[in-house]
């Protein structure tokens, strides 16, 4: 009965690591998508697309549509740091939660605080 509880708990460990590990690896994700789109001649519009159709393809982003994925893509590609993105979506990965991207009011005003410098980092 030990050994199955013992078994029990590694197998919820295993889990639970390996969704950390996951989360953690979508910062490098995003950026080396993006800048390989850059590489091969993308806009920073369509490299976004590109990344964020990749994220939308996994929980908790499987609840964009296309259009969202064009919206966040013109909104963001504007910035001088257009992957910054990857730091709201690292924290939406972490919070399980990405309906603040689904907000337009609310990304366009974070979006507006980010061209005048309001907001110097994410963390």
């Amino acid at each position: 009965m030990i050994w199955l509880i013992a078994l029990l708990v590694l197998i919820v460990a295993a889990v639970v690591i390996v969704r950390v590990v996951n989360r953690v690896r979508s910062l490098p994700v995003f950026y080396g998508t993006y800048n390989r789109a850059i590489d091969q001649g993308a806009s920073e519009k369509e490299a976004l697309e590109s990344v964020i159709s990749i994220f939308a393809q996994r929980p908790p982003f499987d609840i964009l549509d296309q259009a969202d994925i064009t919206w966040l893509a013109e909104s963001f590609s504007g910035l001088p740091n257009p992957k910054v993105l990857g730091q709201v979506f690292l924290e939406m990965d972490r919070d399980g939660d990405a309906s603040g991207l689904k907000r337009r009011e609310n990304m366009l005003d974070f979006v507006e605080k980010l061209q005048n410098h309001q907001i110097d980092s994410l963390g």
